[in-house]
């Protein structure tokens, strides 16, 4: 699938979500999508601008592959000043490019198999952003390349961890 090339302006972002629940027998994985040449901006304080890879996992285990192939490159955010959050989905209440899971059950256990499988972020602008990058548990080869601001600036990257101190956020994540 191919998300190329709209303006979106006071109106949100581009949402990828996966899902899995053993209980409704349904597990929605996404496979190969770019993410190009397209421009995010709110200004009037009511949608946040993002650009988010999620899986959801109503379950204690990941049993599949949930995203691979995900390629977000040469899109801009302009983000609210100040930046919008959303008291709704912690996971995605922010404004800036995401990937990540979001675990709904609590007690839940990392697999050996990753959920979000090498997602790259090309060529991204986030203007206005607190926290350009969010990436967490689940993300596992991550690549940044040629993003601004540049990874050196103390906004560019958040790792998140998603279910508890003691498991890591993102593993192996590349910057370049």
């Amino acid at each position: 699938m191919d998300i190329l090339a709209n303006t979106i302006t006071n109106g949100g972002g581009i949402y990828l979500r996966t899902f899995q629940s053993e209980a409704a027998k349904q597990f929605d994985p996404i496979y190969n999508v770019r993410i190009r040449d397209n421009k995010v901006s709110n200004s009037n304080g009511i949608w946040m601008s993002y650009a988010t890879v999620v899986f959801v996992n109503k379950d204690t285990t990941n049993f599949g592959l949930a995203d691979i192939g995900i390629e977000v490159r040469n899109t801009s955010l302009t983000a609210n000043i100040p930046n919008v959050t959303s008291r709704v989905e912690d996971y995605a209440a922010q404004e800036g490019f995401m990937n990540l899971l979001r675990s709904e059950t609590s007690g839940g256990q990392l697999t050996s198999t990753p959920m979000l499988l090498g997602t790259i972020f090309q060529g991204g602008k986030c203007l206005n952003c607190s926290a350009a990058f969010i990436i967490g548990t689940g993300a596992y080869g991550t690549t940044f390349s040629n993003n601004q601001p540049l990874p050196s600036s103390p906004n560019f990257l958040r790792n998140w961890q998603t279910l508890g101190s003691s498991i890591s956020g993102a593993l192996n994540t590349v910057i370049q």
